[in-house]
């Protein structure tokens, strides 16, 4: 098979198969593109609340040294030739980093939630039960901010 384009055409054949899936080419073009429209996108802006999502990476509160190893790990570990390899680094790099904020506002809602309904059980006897109970109504009542 040879490469024409994006597209992938077996020898002798006219037709053009779909493009591959995930090519490091494919990927950074797409990034690009979602690049330039992002400063349109007002839900981008509600992502700097948490950092998980969007373009933001480094929030205020963030340590800028501890994210500077962080990335420079990456660029270490993976040695990456070209920009190409470099771009994908560093996305790499960049989405651990949003990943590790996870269980910081999870843990946070769920000990709000723990604290503002656990009233609501007071009437229930068995200590696990009542537990579960608390956890169950944190996940319903909370369930938005649980998956933003």
């Amino acid at each position: 098979m040879r490469r024409e384009g994006l597209y992938i055409a077996a020898p002798g054949q006219d037709t053009q198969l779909p493009p591959l899936p995930w090519t490091p080419s494919r990927l950074i073009k797409a990034e690009m593109t979602h690049l330039q429209f992002a400063e349109f996108d007002k839900h981008n802006l509600n992502a700097v609340k948490t950092g998980l999502t969007g373009r933001t990476v480094l929030l205020p509160s963030d340590d800028a040294a501890a994210y500077q190893k962080h990335v420079q790990r990456f660029f270490h570990q993976y040695k990456p030739a070209g920009d190409e390899e470099s771009a994908l680094t560093q996305s790499l790099a960049d989405t651990e980093w949003r990943l590790l904020r996870i269980p910081s506002p999870e843990m946070g809602i769920y000990a709000i939630g723990r604290l503002a309904l656990a009233k609501q059980f007071e009437h229930e006897e068995d200590p696990q039960v009542r537990a579960s109970l608390i956890e169950a109504q944190v996940f319903l009542t909370y369930r938005k901010d649980l998956n933003n």
